[in-house]
């Protein structure tokens, strides 16, 4: 399963945990005052969560380990080549198929590099 898509369903059930929570309590909230406290920061703890996780998800970068790579325009190696990256450079990772990552520059050139070539940060 794509990293991304186990993600979302991590958050969704995070989510239905925490409306869980919280409806269970609502009965108990009217009587018991001391709810309240636990509400807040069950939201204040929900909120920063997906803060940090946005945050740490929002860009996968790569390095260049080969001395030179070329850059292709599909996965494979029947692609055109698009431009030559060198050892050291850092990457932005777009896509991954099992054998190839679409990698872009920051000046927003981006191709496919053979995932042999790359170390991943």
């Amino acid at each position: 399963m794509e990293k991304r898509w186990r993600d979302a369903i991590y958050l969704i059930c995070g989510i239905a945990m925490i409306l869980g929570v919280l409806w269970a309590a609502s009965s108990l909230i009217t009587n018991a005052p001391i709810f309240w406290p636990e509400t807040v920061a069950i939201v204040a703890f929900a909120i920063s969560w997906l803060v940090t996780w946005e945050r740490l998800e929002g860009e996968r970068l790569a390095v260049v380990l080969d001395p030179a790579v070329e850059v292709l325009a599909g996965p494979g190696e029947n692609n055109a080549s698009l431009f030559t990256v060198h050892e050291g450079l850092t990457l932005t990772i777009r896509a991954e198929r099992p054998d190839w990552v679409q990698v872009s520059l920051p000046n927003g050139l981006n191709g496919w590099i053979p995932r042999t070539a790359l170390g991943f940060v």
